[in-house]
Formats: C-alpha cells, sequence, structure tokens
C-alpha cells in the first residue's frame, strides 16, 4: 500500500481530504486537493488515516403483541423495523491511489430502511 504524496501546503491538503467525505458539494474541490501519487519505489508523507469514513447513526426497534386464542393455543404478532428513522448510512470513501478518480469520493450507501413482520402460532 502506497501513501499519497502531499505537495503545497501540507495542513491544506490534510484538510482538503478530510472534507471530501462529509461535504458532497466539494466533490470538485477534491479533484484540485494538492495531492499526488507517489514517485515510483518511494514512500508517500500524508499521515496515517487521512481518509475518514462518515459517522454512523441506527435506531433498530421491535414491538410484539400475544393473543391468547384458548387455553392451547396463542398467537404472537411481532414487527421489527431496521434502521426506523431511515438515515443514510454511507459506504467508507474510496481509498485507493491508482483508481484517482473515486479517491475520497463516496460512491455508495448500505441498506434503507427495512421492516419485517411476523406472525407465530404456539401450541
Amino acid at each position: 500500500m502506497t501513501r499519497l504524496q502531499l505537495i503545497g501546503a501540507k495542513h491544506y491538503a490534510i484538510l482538503a481530504v478530510l472534507i471530501i467525505p462529509f461535504f458532497p458539494a466539494a466533490s470538485a474541490f477534491a479533484q484540485s486537493a494538492p495531492t499526488t501519487q507517489a514517485a515510483l519505489g518511494t514512500f508517500g508523507d500524508s499521515p496515517r488515516n487521512v481518509l475518514r469514513a462518515p459517522g454512523l447513526f441506527n435506531l433498530d426497534w421491535s414491538v410484539s403483541k400475544s393473543f391468547r386464542i384458548s387455553e392451547r393455543f396463542s398467537t404472537e404478532l411481532r414487527g421489527d423495523f431496521f434502521d426506523l428513522l431511515n438515515n443514510p448510512h454511507f459506504n467508507a470513501p474510496g481509498s485507493s491511489v491508482a483508481g484517482t478518480c473515486t479517491f475520497g469520493k463516496i460512491s455508495s450507501a448500505a441498506d434503507p430502511r427495512i421492516v419485517q413482520v411476523a406472525v407465530r402460532i404456539r401450541f
């Protein structure tokens, strides 16, 4: 794994790379970020873990109700909600230095809200 070579003001280059994942409008800014591939046989001077993925907030919720039909039979109705608030869960930004067109850009997301309903009959 090679690191990026920072050119220009080092703090400006690190700031440019850190802004990309959190502000999609900064993708044009990312193309002009002062970074380049390190020369062949050299190790770049970018710091470790310079790319950060966006945060994650997830709320799962479950609700159930049991009904007694008779002494021997009962039924349970259950609903499960995964990611109840339907917050977007963006995947990590591209980190491949070789693929410069995707470097630092988030191009996919995890599954949206999932709802599951179940009925259980006990006898």
